[in-house]
């Protein structure tokens, strides 16, 4: 008696079996992808909380004052608040200025705590990135208002920014021109400027001053159009001062 032969795949099932699995393959990749994204942004949100939490440590033992945006040192140096740039001025190009991140005023409040001063979100990789430094120094942007300022200003913590996702997009710098504008970090945001980085599929993250953290969309029609796939942008109208703390913080001298 013979034996009944085992019947394999055909060429064709074979195919149709690979076609299938493409198909879903395809249908899962944006749901994937999604999900990858949606794990940066709540990290991006757990550092912007611990920053947060760094700036109120350094008010309570500096008198309720927030330091401020940079300051020139005597031997020639630049103290910005998110690190110290020793040899400010001298000619060096973009992407090779040395900063020194342990000399930031936060850093003794957020150092310890390996970085949560960049956004996960935020790709140096890409083709259209410039780098300031010699690497990725600070992703995020402090509220241009409050610099300097006395905390008893910010009479609406609920609804004033601290700091947000931040990027600024470079016409102006070699190796970006006005032909080959470029995407860079930046490290202050303000309520006259597109630097608000909406990099969470759209949305930016927004830290306010009583500690809270959202994620909030692009005000229509802000997207700097030198690199509008950059989506940098602004969160309001035009100079309407509302959610930087309100004529009151970004009048006051």
């Amino acid at each position: 008696m013979k034996q009944a032969r085992k019947r394999g795949f055909t060429l064709i099932e074979l195919l149709i079996v690979i076609g299938i699995i493409s198909v879903l393959a395809a249908l899962l990749m944006p749901t994937l992808s999604r999900a990858r994204e949606q794990g940066k942004r709540v990290s991006c949100m757990s550092n912007l909380r611990q920053l947060g939490m760094a700036v109120t440590m350094y008010l309570s033992e500096n008198q309720g004052r927030y330091f401020e945006y940079y300051r020139d040192l005597p031997d020639g140096g630049r103290l910005w608040y998110f690190g110290l740039e020793p040899h400010y001025g001298i000619v060096r190009k973009e992407g090779e200025r040395e900063l020194d991140a342990g000399k930031s005023p936060l850093w003794e409040y957020y150092g310890t705590v390996g970085g949560i001063e960049l956004c996960p979100s935020f790709d140096y990789q890409l083709g259209i990135y410039k780098l300031k430094f010699t690497g990725a120094s600070f992703g995020y942007g402090f509220n241009l208002c409050m610099f300097g300022k006395h905390e008893r200003k910010v009479t609406d913590p609920s609804r004033t920014i601290m700091f947000a996702d931040a990027a600024q997009v470079n016409t102006f710098q070699a190796p970006a021109s006005s032909r080959n504008p470029l995407l860079e970090e930046f490290y202050y945001v303000s309520p006259t400027e597109k630097l608000v980085h909406f990099r969470h599929w759209g949305l930016a993250n927004v830290l306010f001053a009583d500690g809270h953290v959202e994620s909030l969309p692009a005000y229509p029609g802000t997207y700097d159009q030198r690199l509008a796939g950059a989506r940098v942008g602004m969160l309001n109208p035009p100079g309407d001062n509302t959610l930087f703390g309100g004529d009151e913080l970004c009048l006051s001298r």
